[in-house]
């Protein structure tokens, strides 16, 4: 057991000087709260829009964290959505942060000397999880990869205006979007989140995720979230980088996996490494909260860590 730490590390790279793709994904980022604002801090973001009490940091990128370090001795890229990202938590509270602590001491070395990127967004999709990894990993050939899976009902939206497209949980492809633009909600903070949608906007996903949930099913989502699993996996072992996924059971794949697949797609679910894939129960009933009250809170995520850590130094000497 590793004790509690609250450093953070920023390195000193400027925006021009980073070699990574900047952060560009969700256009209802809300500006006020300086979401993904390159080199912001804020005390809101997203659904942790009252309490005051977080610190998201931006690097030079817009991401959430440390910016990159070439001099670093190692250096691990996270991709996931709200639980890699830490929504309601510290940045030193999320699981990767402390897992960063467990490898710097398996490395033997300091933990400035270990260059955490995390590259993840709130609501991403696995689409969104696999492109970034790939993307960023062509750039920099990381010491190890950390993705955190995604629903499966989830996926992106597309515009023809200047690379725009919506992203997952902003605005997003999943069955509560529905309601949400059928019927605007008066509440302060889907207002804010929605003011940057236009009428024409704001039609035009309506129309688009009705007509993807027109012929969604969970066949549909399972296939797509293999897909991108696979996609990972195979680049990582082609490119001889280190990678796990991890997810809390609720989005485990035991349920999914009950699903019927036609013939032509069972070679697709047995290329997949399970092994690399840790969906083990470690969200306890009743667990601690985040402060907006809907994600895990840090002792949950401390014990994340630890369950990661143990599940990585066993894939080490497999």
């Amino acid at each position: 057991m590793i004790e509690k730490t609250n450093k953070t590390h920023r390195a000193v790279f400027t925006p021009t000087k980073s070699p990574f793709l900047p952060y560009s994904a969700c256009v209802v980022a809300n500006s006020e709260n300086n979401e993904h604002v390159p080199n912001a801090v804020s005390n809101y973001c997203n659904n942790d829009c009252r309490s005051g009490k977080i610190k998201y940091r931006y690097n030079s990128l817009g991401f959430r964290g440390e910016d990159y370090n070439e001099n670093a001795k190692f250096h691990i890229f996270v991709c996931g959505a709200s639980e890699s990202f830490g929504l309601g938590v510290n940045e030193e509270d999320t699981a990767e942060h402390q897992f960063k602590f467990f490898y710097a001491r398996y490395k033997g070395v300091d933990p400035a000397e270990v260059n955490l990127l995390n590259f993840s967004q709130i609501g991403a999709s696995m689409d969104y999880i696999a492109r970034v990894i790939v993307s960023q990993c062509q750039i920099v050939k990381p010491d190890l990869v950390i993705g955190a899976l995604s629903p499966s009902s989830r996926t992106e939206y597309f515009t023809d205006d200047d690379d725009r497209y919506f992203a997952d949980k902003a605005l997003t492809f999943n069955p509560a979007m529905l309601d949400t633009l059928r019927f605007p909600s008066k509440d302060a903070y889907n207002v804010a989140r929605m003011a940057c949608l236009d009428e024409e906007d704001r039609d035009e996903l309506l129309t688009a995720i009705e007509g993807f949930y027109s012929f969604y099913t969970d066949r549909v989502g399972l296939i797509n979230r293999l897909k991108n699993i696979l996609l990972v996996q195979q680049y990582c072992v082609a490119q001889s980088i280190p990678h796990f996924f991890w997810t809390l059971h609720r989005y485990g794949l035991e349920k999914e996996l009950t699903v019927p697949l036609p013939p032509s797609i069972t070679g697709l679910l047995k290329c997949i490494d399970y092994n690399r894939i840790y969906t083990h129960n470690i969200l306890p009933l009743n667990h601690q909260k985040a402060t907006d009250r809907i994600h895990p809170g840090p002792n949950v995520y401390r014990g994340v860590a630890e369950h990661l850590w143990r599940f990585y130094n066993h894939l080490e000497k497999a």
